[in-house]
């Protein structure tokens, strides 16, 4: 699994069993050294092209001591905070020809968030684990 790390994260939260990041702001060389005593199982790292251009060199020099891979990623939006059980739910009620009004009394998810998921959900797919899950097509 990968864990989202900003200057703010508390590296407490962060599981020992970590074997990928992705970061979301350049750290400090000092914070990076206390995730990497606490994560002995880390292998890659993930950024953006615009964090990378900011990451420190001392940051950079710890990774490759530890030979952990740095890997670029172009991850755009903010993740989807609802249960893949939800999202479904929420496309039934739309298929049950439902209003999004009534999907927000129901719910209690705003209708345009409704409307964005049911949107969502009929041009993509979405990963839970080691399953996709085509959500247009359960």
């Amino acid at each position: 699994m990968k864990y989202a790390i900003t200057p703010d994260t508390d590296i407490v939260s962060i599981p020992k069993e970590a074997s990928e990041l992705h970061f979301v702001r350049p750290l400090r060389a000092s914070s990076l050294e206390k995730l990497l005593k606490k994560c002995r199982n880390l292998q890659q790292i993930s950024l953006s092209q615009s964090c990378s251009g900011r990451f420190p060199e001392k940051a950079r020099k710890l990774l490759e001591q530890r030979n952990i891979a740095i890997k670029f990623s172009s991850n755009r939006g903010r993740a989807i905070g609802l249960d893949i059980e939800m999202i479904k739910e929420i496309v039934g009620m739309q298929r049950d020809e439902k209003s999004f009004r009534e999907i927000e009394e129901l719910t209690s998810i705003p209708k345009s968030t409704a409307h964005y998921l049911i949107r969502y959900a009929e041009r993509t797919k979405v990963k839970s684990g080691n399953n996709v899950i085509y959500l247009g097509d359960y």
